[in-house]
């Protein structure tokens, strides 16, 4: 601190700092959107929502929950209570969100703001004790094909000579049939000529409420060209990388499923 200044001078070294000026108000996340977004037309699109979009990891959470809720933005802002602008920016550019903001988007999509942020996955859902009076019981074959339909990653269930496994393995369905490809020296490929289960689910812990369709019958390679090349069409593949020349088709014989929610 200068202590060698006359009362009442100036020091020259703060005359040349600038005048401060007062700070420029930030837009309220909740509420409006930053001047660069551009507004939202609010219309549910399929997925991805916006092509080219590269938000980051909250901004492809928020999209895909959107999306899986079938919600548009006008929808899911007005249950945030934020603007259609301001959420298109959350989901397109990486955006960081103040507490509040995360708290309303994360009960608006009936989940939590550690899911939201990707904390937690490394380990298995469905910690914590369940509803006092949840309701359990089995779904109807259609919304077990329905749920089926959408494709995604599941676990094959066989028996190998070590005994039962269960493999998970992206997968898509062709004429209600469970589709999925592997490599030749695979233990998925011991699948082949056999009877075997296919079981994917869903549990959310925001909610306690889950679900689980399982799929069985037999798995035969496919080979016929026509059909070979309605597989290679489907928008489908190993996240793992690499080429699966094996494509095996579990026939769907008997599909079942269960589900557990929370009454409201």
């Amino acid at each position: 601190m200068r202590t060698d200044l006359a009362p009442g001078s100036a020091d020259p070294a703060a005359a040349q700092l600038p005048t401060a000026e007062p700070p420029r108000a930030q837009p309220r996340p909740a509420e409006s959107p930053p001047a660069e977004s551009p507004p939202a037309a609010g219309a549910a699109g399929a997925w991805p929502p916006e092509p080219g979009g590269d938000g980051g990891d909250l901004s492809r959470r928020v999209a895909f929950r959107r999306h899986g809720l079938g919600l548009s933005r006008a929808e899911l802002a007005a249950r945030a209570h934020m603007s259609p602008g301001y959420l298109q920016y959350v989901e397109e550019q990486p955006a960081r969100l103040t507490p509040r903001a995360l708290i309303q988007l994360a009960s608006a999509l009936g989940t939590t703001v550690a899911e939201l942020l990707g904390e937690g996955h490394d380990r298995a859902p469905g910690h914590g004790r369940g509803a006092d009076h949840p309701i359990f019981g089995p779904m109807d074959h259609d919304e077990c094909v329905r749920l089926l339909a959408r494709g995604g990653v599941g676990r094959l269930v066989l028996v190998t000579e070590r005994g039962p496994v269960a493999l998970p393995v992206n997968f898509a369905v062709l004429d209600g049939d469970v589709i999925f490809c592997t490599t030749h020296r695979s233990t998925l490929a011991s699948a082949e000529g056999t009877q075997a289960g296919f079981e994917i689910d869903h549990v959310d812990e925001a909610l306690l409420e889950g679900w689980s369709v399982l799929a069985t019958g037999p798995v035969r390679r496919i080979s016929d060209l026509d059909e070979l090349a309605r597989v290679q069409a489907m928008p489908f593949g190993p996240w793992t990388g690499g080429r699966r020349d094996l494509c095996l088709r579990l026939a769907a014989s008997e599909i079942t499923g269960r589900r557990i929610r929370v009454p409201r």
